[in-house]
């Protein structure tokens, strides 16, 4: 006789689609918590609150894009009379996002699953600590953005700019990563590649911009530490984007219910 987790997930597999590539593991992941939670009776404290055509991790990665674009828009504009409690509950609500998702993939680990299956979960694990990852660094970028105000420091008009072409390009990587997670055709690994690369070039030519702006005497000791700093979030996000991308890449996209629980994640 199956125990209650084993017909927890039949329930789910008989409830998913028959053909599900490219939406499969993570919509049956799900289904899977719907089952198990409305067994509890804790369905309604659980459920992480998305739209009806998302899925939790991509509805994750949109939390931490726009907490990333509002920290370098913190930094280089101030943070306005609210602070910085939006970037601060959404850091809560990605964290949060990270732990419910994670118990419901180790229950289903515990599961008996095709080596196909636990390669792709252990993928899933991958991606949710990378976008973790992103929204730590966002976190620190806006705490930036708080002592910048605190200590009444300032940034020339070069380093703003600098500033908005860094949050560009993480904006462009977290577009490229959304598009991942759909299953989008348009994703291509070499893609997130060039952006990693052009994430590391323009950190290089940075620094040396911070530098030869210290050589003029154009900004204090500690505006440079704070933009160092910065420098370093900037291309932990994008090491982090290419994890990422390399992650949903290595997905075998194929499959079919009848031969496998299923084989991607949306």
């Amino acid at each position: 006789m199956p125990t209650d987790a084993e017909e927890d997930w039949i329930t789910a597999v008989n409830t998913a689609p028959t053909r599900i590539p490219r939406m499969g593991l993570e919509n049956l992941v799900t289904i899977w918590m719907n089952v198990c939670e409305s067994r509890s009776g804790t369905m309604a404290s659980l459920i992480i609150p998305i739209p009806m055509n998302s899925t939790p991790i991509p509805a994750m990665m949109g939390v931490a894009a726009t907490n990333v674009s509002e920290s370098f828009m913190a930094v280089a504009n101030g943070t306005g009379k609210e602070g910085i409690q939006g970037i601060e509950e959404r850091e809560e609500e990605i964290d949060l996002s990270n732990v419910r998702i994670s118990k419901k993939i180790s229950k289903i680990l515990v599961l008996d699953q095709t080596p196909k299956d636990v390669e792709t979960l252990n993928r899933m694990y991958s991606i949710l600590g990378n976008i973790e990852r992103i929204g730590d660094h966002a976190m620190n970028l806006a705490e930036y953005a708080e002592t910048i105000e605190q200590k009444n420091l300032s940034f020339s008009g070069y380093a703003k700019k600098e500033f908005q072409v860094m949050e560009e390009t993480c904006r462009e990587g977290m577009e490229l990563l959304r598009k991942a997670a759909e299953g989008n055709p348009e994703f291509k690994l070499s893609m997130a590649e060039e952006i990693e690369q052009r994430i590391d070039d323009i950190t290089l030519k940075f620094r040396q911009n911070q530098i030869d702006r210290m050589r003029e005497g154009n900004c204090n000791v500690e505006s440079s530490i704070l933009y160092s700093e910065m420098l370093t979030d900037y291309e932990r996000i994008g090491d982090h984007m290419l994890n990422i991308a390399q992650a949903y890449a290595a997905i075998d996209w194929s499959g079919d219910r009848g031969q496998t629980a299923a084989t991607a994640i949306a």
